[in-house]
């Protein structure tokens, strides 16, 4: 045999017994991995609200939707509660505590705690805002 012969068998026999041997370094539990269905969205129309400014004379556009794992993704209980939770901890804001670095993140943590505290059979796992605008 040549040289040229051994490179057409010898590269796919290395990296099949390399693959091989990987799949030992790989751990394996014994259980199958149930495919996790992804979130439900559930898309809360946009409100305008007063904020907490000096002379009230600022506010805040605010739309968002909410990813639910849970099993009451249309029921209306969720989006009155939803809508009461986040005009609620919005109105408490000022624009400037908004505005700041980290204000909107702080402000979507906030008000996905207090979902999950107040809609804990819906399953909210996250808060995307759509539309956020101050006016001053």
């Amino acid at each position: 045999m040549t040289q040229s012969s051994h490179g057409r068998w010898l590269w796919p026999l290395l990296l099949a017994l390399l693959a091989s041997a990987g799949c030992g370094w790989l751990p394996h539990t014994g259980k199958a991995v149930a495919a996790v269905p992804p979130p439900r969205v559930l898309h809360l129309s946009s409100n305008v609200v007063n904020l907490a400014d000096p002379g009230g004379a600022a506010y805040l556009r605010l739309g968002l939707s909410l990813a639910l794992n849970g099993p009451v993704s249309g029921d209306p209980q969720v989006q009155s509660v939803a809508a009461d939770t986040v005009l609620l901890q919005a109105g408490a804001e000022t624009s400037a505590a908004l505005l700041a670095p980290g204000g909107k993140q702080a402000l979507k943590q906030l008000i996905l705690k207090q979902l999950q505290q107040r809609l804990p059979s819906a399953g909210i796992s996250d808060v995307y805002f759509d539309d956020f605008l101050i006016q001053q």
